[in-house]
């Protein structure tokens, strides 16, 4: 196990350092903000039957790309993200000794045709995969639409940096997500307020070893930089990224509708006030 901690460098992540380590609850808390998520849409569409939900799916698949090229991986981690660059990822990513996670949300940079990942009799098994990947994701937020909720569950073996447009987001090692039985829980990550209109951009890097702490040496493989210090890049067995998770849009509400609706409850409250009637929810 690693000695690193929760590094908050930012907003989100303060987030989630106040809470504490995730646990158990964290796939309750995203649900809450999908349930959240999909109660707004409701009241929005009373509002407007004209209002059309645009749902982005940021689970793994051909909108995520890959490199292990370190200067490609920067530009995208500065919101620099051209459609087509990269690789596709290796999408079903899954091992052996990971089973709290779905194996459809892990994935990894395999190269063309998974021959990177492969072991000496040709299998994927998720172990044999390169060190260390950057992965990207772009998507637009067309003008006028308004952001509902945007959340991302994800974990990485054994360290993840998540930037959302450029934009530190949270940065953490897997061995401080874990449960009881030493198995990952994923980071429950509210980017909403990351998001503009117009083109956005995900990127990730994820690495494969433990940090150096006060270790003079990296006494196995390669020292490399990273937002939580030092760290030591190593073969720790498995390698792989576990990312879910989605934006909601709508259109915003005109401003006429938006006067209508404030009209009727005015008449709705003068009704009531006429009537000797109070606006209360009466229980039973």
């Amino acid at each position: 196990m690693s000695s690193s901690s929760f590094s908050p460098t930012s907003r989100a992540q303060n987030a989630c350092a106040t809470d504490g380590h995730p646990s158990s609850r964290s796939p309750l808390r995203l649900r809450r903000l999908r349930l959240a998520a999909a109660a707004a849409v409701a009241v929005v569409g009373l509002g407007s039957a004209q209002a059309s939900t645009t749902v982005i799916n940021f689970d793994p698949g051909t909108n995520w790309r890959t490199t292990t090229d370190r200067e490609l991986g920067q530009q995208w981690a500065l919101g620099n993200f051209t459609s087509g660059e990269g690789i596709a990822v290796q999408t079903g990513y899954g091992n052996a000794g990971t089973t709290s996670l779905p194996t459809d949300s892990m994935m990894w940079n395999c190269g063309t045709g998974g021959d990177l990942c492969r072991d000496s009799s040709g299998v994927i098994t998720g172990g044999d995969g390169p060190l260390e990947a950057f992965f990207g994701f772009g998507f637009r937020i067309e003008e006028g639409a308004q952001v509902l909720a945007a959340v991302l569950s994800v974990i990485a073996d054994d360290f993840f940096h998540l930037r959302v447009n450029g934009i530190s987001v949270v940065a953490a090692m897997i061995d401080d997500h874990t449960d009881g039985s030493g198995q990952p829980v994923p980071l429950i990550v509210d980017i909403a307020s990351y998001l503009r209109t117009g083109d956005n951009v995900l990127s990730l890097r994820a690495m494969d070893g433990t940090l150096k702490g006060t270790a003079a040496t990296c006494e196995s493989g390669v020292e490399v930089s990273s937002v939580l210090g030092a760290f030591c890049k190593y073969d720790r067995v498995y390698e792989y990224v576990s990312v879910s998770g989605a934006a909601i849009t709508v259109p915003e509400p005109s401003t006429l509708w938006l006067l209508g609706g404030a009209l009727g409850m005015l008449g709705l409250r003068s009704r009531a006030r006429r009537g000797g009637a109070t606006l209360t929810h009466r229980p039973g």
